[in-house]
């Protein structure tokens, strides 16, 4: 039997209780190629563990990226229930199920969607300044050869946090600015995952946020703000 995605996720983080847990290492057994890509992912998270000893703490501490972790991986779980419950009640039986479930794997492959999210968990979330030096040392221990952050004071914006976070991709990074009327830009990046999966230039609507993203050939990146209000045109993000 293959296990879940939230059952691999749990599995990395000691979550599973133990008949799952055999279940999975039974799995991971059988299928070498799983467990070099898990081994991956934990090896990937160790590194962010003590990448993290070299960045400022956070003020407070649910904006900590194993906390943004979990609360993601929460915000699945009650999405799933959610949907679940609404295919029981209407009576959709199994192709309701499905089709709602495709719906949600559609959702979370959309082009960038962690980098939308990380704009709605941390956009107004109050500032932890982050100097030059110390991002200049975050890309160079994480992204090494990514063009860094631009200054956009010009454009009325001023760099007011910067966090490193776990995704399924790899470590990755989200740097915001903010204007004086209290509107986020979120700058986004982390490396194209496993499969090299890089991105065409392009755009798309999520509510009320635009996301703007494009690749270069190690990492994809995401600008996410207002879609009112793009804040700041791409001259200074040349790659867009």
């Amino acid at each position: 039997m293959k296990p879940s995605e939230e059952q691999l996720q749990a599995y990395l983080d000691d979550e599973l209780a133990a008949a799952e847990r055999a279940m999975v290492d039974d799995y991971l057994a059988r299928n070498p190629e799983a467990a070099e890509q898990l081994a991956r992912y934990r090896r990937d998270a160790e590194a962010l563990r003590q990448g993290l000893t070299a960045l400022p703490q956070a003020a407070n501490p649910a904006l900590h990226p194993f906390a943004v972790r979990r609360e993601l991986k929460a915000r699945r779980r009650r999405r799933f229930a959610t949907a679940a419950t609404l295919v029981l009640a209407l009576g959709g039986g199994w192709l309701g199920g499905s089709q709602w479930q495709s719906h949600l794997y559609a959702k979370a492959t959309l082009p960038m969607n962690d980098a939308v999210e990380a704009y709605r968990l941390f956009s107004q979330a109050p500032g932890d300044a982050i100097s030059q030096a110390q991002l200049t040392a975050l890309f160079n221990d994480h992204f090494k050869g990514a063009s860094l952050p631009p200054e956009l004071n010009n454009y009325g914006l001023k760099r007011v946090s910067a966090e490193l976070m776990a995704t399924a991709e790899g470590p990755a990074a989200m740097v915001l600015y903010r204007n004086d009327e209290g509107q986020a830009l979120l700058y986004f990046i982390r490396p194209p995952g496993p499969r090299h999966h890089l991105l065409p230039k392009g755009q798309r609507q999520d509510g009320g946020l635009l996301a703007r993203y494009w690749s270069d050939s190690d990492f994809n990146y995401a600008l996410v703000s207002p879609h009112d209000s793009p804040l700041v045109p791409s001259g200074p993000f040349g790659s867009i």
